[in-house]
């Protein structure tokens, strides 16, 4: 919101504070309070459909803030815009899934019928200041873990590869794909073309925890690793990696 603020944009905000705060915005005149899609799939709430038909009729440009989610448990790697996707229809995690992937068909349908000027983002896992602390984003988790002298855990082998991009060059990428022509549609991966192990990233926790020194800290910079099987319905832990060539080249 700042950076729009800062461009001169005039801005409205509706926030029910279903993952953030009311002091996250106390800091802007005037808060009012966009449904943000929650990690943690067991916490999922219905969704709305009214944002594109709104802004049809408001002959707005909109953004539909989409996930890697959409490609399921993916077969190739990396999965570029132009991969499908594996997707269990009947699975626990199916509300995050097929909630964001009926978003993007919701959004088409509207570019392809009515015109509606789309911009589709595939956001990947983002960090950065005010996130909750129990929203269980793997960055959060692992401080959490570590400033409290919990063991950090770790699913299956730890194998498994993220792209952690920090908040300010997403909201780069954001501003950059709602900037560009009615041409640019998306989808479009948006995230930092750097891939780290979860079996890498509990050390830097563990360090970040002792540096911090905070009371209750773990202190020499090693966190106790534990293993897990991972939350219900997660699928296998292996080493996916995403394509971000399509961003690189707008």
């Amino acid at each position: 919101m700042r950076r729009l603020l800062d461009r001169g944009n005039h801005v409205i905000s509706l926030d029910n504070y279903f993952t953030g705060t009311r002091e996250n915005l106390s800091r802007f005149p005037h808060p009012l309070s966009t449904r943000p899609c929650p990690a943690d799939h067991e916490n999922q709430r219905p969704g709305r459909t009214e944002h594109p038909g709104l802004a049809n009729q408001c002959g707005a440009k909109v953004l539909q803030a989409s996930a890697s989610e959409v490609y399921g448990d993916p077969e190739i790697s990396p999965q570029s815009e132009e991969y499908l996707g594996r997707v269990n229809p009947i699975g626990p995690r199916v509300c995050y899934d097929a909630g964001k992937r009926c978003a993007e068909t919701l959004f088409f349908d509207y570019y392809r019928q009515y015109g509606l000027r789309i911009k589709v983002a595939r956001i990947f896992n983002t960090y950065g200041p005010r996130m909750q602390p129990e929203d269980g984003r793997v960055v959060s988790t692992f401080i959490t873990q570590a400033l409290a002298g919990r063991p950090i855990t770790i699913f299956g082998e730890g194998l498994q590869t993220r792209s952690f991009c920090f908040v300010d060059e997403l909201v780069d990428g954001l501003i950059l794909l709602m900037d560009s022509g009615d041409e640019v549609t998306g989808p479009i991966n948006l995230g930092r073309p750097v891939f780290r192990g979860a079996g890498d990233s509990h050390w830097a926790s563990g360090e970040r925890a002792a540096e911090a020194q905070i009371p209750g800290g773990r202190a020499g910079g090693r966190a106790e690793v534990l293993a897990s099987s991972g939350p219900r319905g997660s699928p296998p832990r292996r080493p996916f990696r995403r394509d971000f060539s399509f961003a690189q080249l707008q």
